[in-house]
């Protein structure tokens, strides 16, 4: 499964984008599956309001959320920051 999250938004108006690839039997698969799951993937995203605010795309599998910067906390913040971690860990740093 291909795990990305995109941030777009910010001063800048940038996107960054993070990703990591989780195979079934790899290890770990069951903790990323967990981080996935733990999402509230069929809530209606809430619109955060004001400028330069940052506006989150993820992706995991067949599934897809857009959330404002607000809405990225609990299980949202773990996984966003789980896929960033590994993301820049991949990439030496």
């Amino acid at each position: 499964m291909e795990i990305a999250v995109s941030r777009t938004g910010g001063v800048a108006g940038m996107t960054r984008t993070w990703s990591v690839r989780v195979d079934d039997g790899q290890d770990g698969a069951a903790d990323w599956s967990a981080l996935v799951d733990a999402c509230p993937w069929d809530e209606p995203a809430v619109p955060t309001p004001g400028a330069d605010r940052f506006v989150y795309v993820v992706r995991a599998g067949d599934r897809e959320a857009r959330l404002g910067e607000a809405a990225v906390d609990g299980a949202w913040r773990r996984l966003v920051d789980r896929v960033r971690d590994a993301s820049r860990e991949s990439l030496g740093g």
